[in-house]
C-alpha cells in the first residue's frame, strides 16, 4: 500500500530536503546527473536536477512553486512522479528536468506572491512595452485593496457580501473576473501584480528554458504544478491559449476528462503566463520541435459561485494579512483559511491529488511516446 502522506511537507526547508533526497535516490539510475541551485533571496533557493539521457530525443520538465504556497502540493507530485515512473521512462532517450520552488520566498512564507509582491505567473511578459493597462482593476481598486481591518470572521463575511454585491452592480461579471485574474501592472501593492520588469526567479527560469530549447531534443514536454483554481477536488490539465489542439482533442489524446484552455471561454485569460512564454520560445527558437506545455491545477474550494466567492474573499484578505491589517485574536484563523485554499490538510484530498496527477501524466507520457 502506498503511503501518500509521506510525499507532503510542512515547511519549505523540509520540502527542499525531501526534494534533494528524492534526487539523490533517483540519480543512481542515471549515468549523467547535474544538481544545482540558484539563490533568489537570502537562504531561499530554486533547486534543479537534470537527468541527462545519452540520446537527445525527449525532454520532460516538471516545475513547482511558481505561486509559492502552491509548491507544497507541486513538490509532492514531483516526488511521487519519481517513485511511480522511474522504471517507465527510458534513461537512454528521455532527459528529465525537475525544478523545486520557483518562488521559494512565497513557499516559505505560505504566500502566493514573491518577496516583492509579484505574481510570477503574470511576470513572464514577452514585451513589456506593449502591455495593455488593466483599466477594470484600476476602476475596482478600492474594492480589491480595501483597508478594512480583519476582525470577527462572521462580520468579515457579511461585509464582503455587501461590498461585493455593490461592486458587481457597478461592474459587469466578465469584467469583474478579468479585472483580477488576468493580472495588473499598475498597482505594486495590489493583487495579481505582474511587476514592471523580470523578477530574479523569472530571469533564472528564462535562462533555464532558453538553454533547454538550444538542445537537440526532438520532443519537449513541460508540466507546471498549481493548486487553488478549478472544480472542487478535481485536477484540471490547463493548456495555453496558444496550444494548437482543442481541449476536446487533448481529452481524447490523454484519456483524461478534465482539460481546459486559458481563454475567456474555458478558463480565464492570463497576461505574463509562464506556459505562454514557453510557447513563445518554441515559436521563436524551435519551430521544428514537437512541443507541449501545460499546468496541472488542483481545485480546492471549487469553481461554482460559492467556491469562487470564498476564493475571492480569501484573496482580498491575503493582502490584508500581508500588510498586518488583522486583529491579533483572529490572525491564525485567517491564515489557516488562506492555507486551505492552496494546501488542503484533508487526507483524502491529498491522496486524490496524487492519483489524479498520476493518471494525467500517464496519459500525456503515453501520447508522446515517453513510456517504454
Amino acid at each position: 500500500m502506498v503511503d501518500y502522506m509521506k510525499y507532503y511537507s510542512k515547511t519549505y526547508e523540509a520540502s527542499r530536503n525531501a526534494f534533494h533526497q528524492t534526487v539523490n535516490d533517483y540519480k543512481n539510475d542515471w549515468n549523467d546527473v547535474r544538481i544545482w541551485d540558484s539563490e533568489v533571496v537570502e537562504n531561499h533557493f530554486i533547486d534543479f536536477a537534470l537527468f541527462n539521457a545519452p540520446l537527445k530525443k525527449n525532454l520532460l520538465c516538471l516545475t513547482c512553486g511558481l505561486h509559492g504556497i502552491e509548491g507544497y502540493v507541486g513538490a509532492a507530485v514531483i516526488k511521487y512522479f519519481v517513485d511511480q515512473f522511474r522504471m517507465s521512462l527510458s534513461t537512454q532517450e528521455t532527459t528529465i528536468c525537475l525544478v523545486h520552488a520557483i518562488n521559494p520566498y512565497g513557499m516559505a512564507k505560505y504566500e502566493r506572491n514573491n518577496e516583492n509582491n509579484v505574481d510570477l505567473n503574470r511576470n513572464f511578459v514577452t514585451n513589456w512595452e506593449k502591455l495593455i493597462p488593466n483599466d477594470a482593476y484600476q476602476n475596482a481598486r478600492d474594492y480589491f485593496e480595501s483597508t478594512t481591518v480583519l476582525g470577527d470572521p462572521i462580520f468579515n463575511k457579511i461585509d464582503f457580501a455587501f461590498t461585493t454585491l455593490g461592486q458587481l452592480i457597478r461592474t459587469k461579471p466578465d469584467q469583474f473576473k478579468n479585472a483580477l485574474l488576468s493580472g495588473q501592472y499598475n498597482s505594486p501593492d495590489g493583487l495579481y501584480y505582474g511587476g514592471n520588469k523580470y523578477e530574479r526567479s523569472t530571469k533564472i527560469m528564462i535562462d533555464l528554458f532558453e538553454t533547454l530549447f538550444k538542445e537537440d531534443f526532438q520532443q519537449m514536454v513541460f508540466i507546471d504544478l498549481h493548486t487553488g483554481y478549478g472544480p472542487k477536488d478535481k485536477m484540471l490539465i490547463v493548456n495555453s491559449a496558444l496550444e494548437k489542439y482543442s481541449s476536446e482533442k487533448l481529452k481524447t489524446l490523454f484519456s483524461y476528462p478534465d482539460v481546459k484552455k486559458t481563454d475567456k471561454e474555458e478558463f480565464y485569460a492570463i497576461n505574463g503566463d509562464m506556459t505562454d512564454y514557453l510557447y513563445h520560445l518554441k515559436r521563436v527558437d524551435a519551430p521544428e520541435k514537437t512541443f507541449y506545455a501545460c499546468a496541472f491545477e488542483f481545485g480546492t474550494y471549487g469553481d461554482d459561485l460559492g467556491g469562487l466567492l470564498k476564493s475571492l474573499r480569501n484573496t482580498i484578505n491575503s493582502r490584508k494579512l500581508r500588510k498586518g491589517l488583522v486583529a491579533p485574536a483572529y490572525l491564525e484563523q485567517y491564515r489557516s483559511e488562506y492555507t486551505q485554499m492552496f494546501y488542503p490538510s484533508d487526507h483524502l484530498w491529498r491522496v486524490d491529488a496524487l492519483k489524479q496527477a498520476e493518471k494525467a501524466m500517464k496519459g500525456i507520457f503515453k501520447a508522446f511516446g515517453y513510456l517504454k
